[in-house]
């Protein structure tokens, strides 16, 4: 009969805790499971894009004149004397359009670190032309003495540069926050660059005015230069995919040396026979700036 009893009691208990326990879960709101947190962003992988800015250069100019053997009518000069004074130095600033394309690779190696390389190429409508280095139209001594007499005019001493397409293969070093990066950036520039130049002129006398020869020469050289770069730049994600840029690049392309000789037709008066007149010698360094935006398209990871 106890047994029966207790055996009740444990039902009954066992009941109530069991209604209890179902009312409680009841009354408390089921809760959703936590969303999973979105992957973190990550640089690493392979990119392509493309690219449009200015540019702009400051490239330091020497211009340098020399007797050729012979000139100085019946009074000869010693080949290679300077004329018309000290070399001249002046400076060419090429600029306008610049864009292409680029590719690269970064690698992401902590969570604020990152070391990538990119190559690009670009075409560029950058150029610049210095017009009468010496003043044209004024009676210019060729060199001090008799020949003082002689002096010549120009109507035309220029000279010309152009860019016309460049590239770059450069390392990067770069802070991320982020969706964001900055970077730095280094490495090798090479690049198309075009120089030309003209002289026209004419040996006048001082005191008659009469004209006793013309002169004309002119070049026009293309070359490849390799050189360096460096610069910054800060990058930004759309997405997963698409990222924009902004960029700054100085780019050092060396130096060339253009040399060509200027010839003289006389006039019947003078009684002199026509010749090389001259040897002239541009001097120039090529600095370049270039301030660009893009856009880059990741391939595969980042």
């Amino acid at each position: 009969m106890k047994k029966l009893a207790f055996a009740s009691v444990a039902l009954a208990t066992f009941s109530v805790i069991n209604v209890a326990s179902a009312a409680d879960m009841a009354a408390r709101p089921l809760k959703a499971p936590p969303l999973a947190a979105p992957p973190a962003a990550t640089w690493t992988g392979f990119y392509a894009g493309l690219n449009a800015g200015y540019g702009f250069g400051s490239d330091p100019t020497t211009e340098t004149t020399v007797s050729a053997p012979g000139f100085g009518g019946g009074f000869v000069l010693t080949p290679g004397t300077s004329l018309y004074g000290a070399p001249r130095n002046f400076k060419l600033a090429p600029d306008g359009f610049a864009g292409g394309g680029q590719v690269g690779y970064n690698y992401q190696f902590s969570p604020m670190g990152l070391l990538g390389i990119e190559a690009d190429i670009q075409g560029t409508t950058m150029k610049d032309t210095k017009s009468c280095i010496i003043t044209c139209g004024a009676q210019v001594v060729t060199v001090p003495g008799f020949l003082s007499l002689f002096p010549v005019v120009f109507s035309d001493i220029s000279a010309q540069h152009k860019l016309n397409w460049f590239g770059t293969l450069r390392g990067r070093l770069g802070y991320t926050a982020g969706p964001v990066l900055i970077y730095g950036t280094g490495g090798l520039a090479y690049g198309e660059v075009e120089r030309s130049g003209n002289v026209v002129g004419t040996t006048v006398g001082a005191i008659s005015g009469l004209t006793y020869n013309t002169f004309a020469g002119s070049y026009d050289n293309k070359t490849v230069k390799v050189g360096w770069t460096v610069g910054a730049g800060v990058e930004g994600k759309i997405n997963q995919k698409w990222s924009v840029k902004a960029e700054y690049l100085y780019v050092d392309l060396g130096s060339t040396s253009d040399t060509f000789t200027t010839l003289y037709t006389t006039a019947p008066r003078s009684g002199v026979v026509g010749g090389t007149a001259a040897t002239r010698t541009d001097s120039a360094k090529f600095h370049e700036n270039v301030f660009r935006v893009g856009v880059n398209y990741a391939i595969g990871g980042m």
